[in-house]
């Protein structure tokens, strides 16, 4: 009786420990094709200019922003007919996002199982926002951008990659911005508002002018209870009184 009891026990594990063996690598299967659908389908067309894409340029653009001129100049030659790709690249809409964006989550699916040890070796490390360099070099030649900036920032709790295109934009966006400086209903937002402003003062996207009325503003938040928004406005204080003086903070120098 007990050598019966012992083999319709295994026998009553063994077919779900066989079943579980058999779906691993079906799963592994299913994310593969799932990938390639995402990656390989027709992909639209990038801008460029002189036979550099625009993510090339923009690239050139996120290792030096203040010695990058032949970059920046190419991307104001393809104009606002850049501003389509941008917005999408900031969504994870193009094809080169997704990529990135796929691979890394076939990874952590394929992490779960053991039978395979296929991984995907391109570098998976979440891509840079480059679409802001874009805004960057378009400056206000981008305001037409402004309305879907602001509505993608409406999706996202902490927006901070739109608020620094938006900044980059320039004084267009300065009420929008003002919003969100004053806006602790969100942990972040204000924090992130407010290097925004700096980074877009220190760069002359945001004239020295024009980011006047940012200073009451930042002032009141040196009264902050959040420690994090109460050093950022300090230091977007700095940045303006530097950029008002001619000296130039960090970036680039």
């Amino acid at each position: 009786m007990k050598a019966s009891s012992n083999t319709s026990s295994v026998a009553g594990r063994s077919p779900t420990g066989a079943v579980r063996r058999r779906r691993l690598p079906l799963v592994a299967v299913l994310v593969v094709l799932l990938l390639a659908v995402a990656v390989f389908r027709p992909r639209p067309k990038e801008p460029e200019y002189a036979g550099k894409p625009l993510h090339v340029l923009l690239e050139q653009i996120s290792e030096n922003p203040r010695h990058a001129e032949t970059a920046i100049q190419a991307v104001r030659a393809i104009g606002t007919n850049a501003i389509p790709r941008l917005l999408a690249d900031l969504e994870g809409r193009t094809p080169r996002i997704r990529r990135v964006v796929w691979k890394d989550r076939a990874n952590r699916l394929l992490n779960r199982q053991s039978l395979s040890s296929f991984r995907f070796s391109e570098n998976l490390a979440h891509p840079e926002p480059l679409p802001i360099y874009g805004f960057f070099a378009l400056g206000s030649n981008a305001n037409a951008a402004i309305p879907a900036l602001i509505a993608t920032a409406a999706k996202k709790p902490v927006p901070a990659v739109e608020l620094y295109a938006l900044a980059f934009v320039g004084k267009e966006s300065i009420p929008f911005l003002l919003s969100k400086l004053t806006n602790e209903t969100s942990l972040y937002v204000p924090s992130f508002a407010a290097l925004a402003v700096a980074t877009a003062v220190t760069y002359g996207s945001i004239s020295v002018s024009d980011a006047q009325p940012f200073v009451p503003v930042l002032t009141g938040l040196l009264q902050s209870t959040n420690v994090a928004t109460r050093a950022k406005a300090k230091t977007a204080l700095e940045y303006i009184q530097n950029a008002a003086a001619g000296k130039s903070p960090d970036p680039g120098k």
